[in-house]
């Protein structure tokens, strides 16, 4: 039995590395998408640990109980956790928003089970290895209500998938029954292996439960958000070039043309490389490097300087360029605070960019001294909204990244761009030169 159990997990394993690796190549990144790769790591690290358990059960070697009661422990606090991460993965895919108050409520089935398990040395409430290296189930009240801690999550998603079923779209109801058929199967497994002994079954139907999910939820929501993804670059693309900023730009080009023919040279250049950066933000899938952001934004601020000249004043603050970002992210946000802020004072203003690095973090501030506005009124033309949205949604579906704006009338607008440290493949980079 011992062999057929390693074998099955050993296949469970191989399902998740699979599903890991072709998740990982998905140039889209929704909501849920990392709580379920979370999932899937925890899950492997559990099937690990359950072989283990299994590998040094009844051996006799020097050593061996006490590696048996580590590898037990650190299952048991594994299999709290990975149930923990089920629930988490079943909010995000409801769409169920918890308050403060609500997520540390959410966490007791989980402080309680670690509890049980950390008292189990007196009470061996959870399992009992005895002398000779032999595993046995702990039984008991104390065992009982571990037990419940453990499958909480799992009995909680079921619930939302009910409730998923019951309330909302039909689109919505297919992630409903597969969230309700993948959190039973572990349940199912855990009733199994309790009815048969030596049987392995939590955790490998747990496999099964991520393959279907994969399969029928991730999957088909990766389609979606690229195909909401392709739209929003099209979309922000046309939105760089507009009419009147080719209009204004040609046009002082050809005033330096009859003043300054070597200006009007190198605005030209300035002006061709600015279209080309938009024209090939329809072919980038993937993350770009900074620099080639930076240079966008470098000949986009270079012709709007030559129409207002010292009205902008621009302040670089580049401590840090080592990272990558969706196409097209600054150079709307950039053209918001020129258009929408500084212009629209006489005297003009200084727009300041500035990139950090912290421990967990890439942080990048855009901050102009213009105009200002109100966050909470709403805009009659829900230009700069739509800008701000289209590239706040890009950087999640792309990155997980955030986006914060802050603005007060008269003083001016700062908007922080978060993106989380990620050790991504330079490969994925597009190559044009210039």
């Amino acid at each position: 039995m011992m062999i057929t159990n390693l074998q099955i997990n050993a296949l469970a394993a191989v399902v998740i590395l699979l599903i890991l690796a072709n998740n990982r190549n998905s140039p889209v990144c929704p909501p849920e998408n990392r709580s379920f790769r979370l999932l899937l790591i925890h899950l492997l690290i559990l099937l690990a640990l359950d072989s283990a358990m299994w590998s040094v059960n009844l051996q006799q070697f020097p050593g061996a109980r006490m590696l048996n009661l580590i590898v037990n422990y650190v299952y048991y606090a594994e299999q709290s956790i990975l149930g923990y991460l089920w629930g988490m993965y079943s909010h995000r895919l409801t769409r169920l928003e918890l308050t403060p108050q609500g997520r540390w409520l959410h966490r007791l089935p989980l402080v309680t089970g670690l509890a049980i398990l950390c008292a189990n040395p007196m009470t061996q409430s959870v399992f009992v290895i005895s002398a000779d290296n032999v595993y046995s189930r702990g039984w008991g009240i104390w065992g009982s209500i571990y037990a419940v801690c453990a499958f909480f999550y799992l009995i909680e998603a079921m619930l939302l998938a009910v409730f998923r079923l019951s309330h909302l779209s039909d689109e919505e109801r297919k992630d409903g029954w597969n969230l309700l058929v993948g959190s039973a199967l572990p349940v199912l497994g855990a009733v199994l292996q309790m009815l048969w002994y030596g049987v392995t079954a939590i955790w490998s139907f747990g496999a099964l439960s991520v393959l279907i999910l994969y399969l029928n939820v991730q999957s088909r929501h990766a389609a979606k958000a690229e195909k909401e993804l392709e739209q929003s670059r099209i979309s922000v693309m046309l939105s760089q070039i507009q009419p009147h900023f080719l209009y204004n730009a040609l046009l002082g080009i050809k005033e330096l043309c009859d003043t300054e023919p070597g200006k009007a040279s190198d605005a030209l250049e300035h002006f061709s490389y600015f279209l080309r950066g938009n024209l090939d933000s329809l072919t980038i899938t993937r993350l770009i490097p900074f620099t080639k952001e930076l240079e966008h934004i470098e000949d986009y601020l270079y012709l709007e300087k030559m129409r207002y000249e010292e009205r902008i004043k621009i302040e670089w603050k580049i401590e840090y360029k080592d990272f990558m970002l969706p196409p097209l992210t600054l150079q709307p946000i950039i053209e918001n605070a020129v258009r929408h802020g500084i212009t629209k004072k006489n005297e003009g203003g200084k727009l300041t960019i500035r990139t950090e690095q912290n421990e967990d973090s890439i942080l990048i501030t855009v901050r102009d001294d213009g105009a200002g506005f109100d966050i909470n009124e709403p805009k009659n033309d829900g230009k700069t909204h739509i800008g701000i949205e289209n590239v706040r949604k890009r950087l999640e579906m792309m990155c997980g990244g955030a986006l914060m704006v802050k603005s007060e009338k008269e003083v001016g607008t700062e908007v922080t761009i978060i993106l989380p440290q990620r050790r991504g493949d330079p490969g994925e980079n597009y190559s044009g030169g210039r």
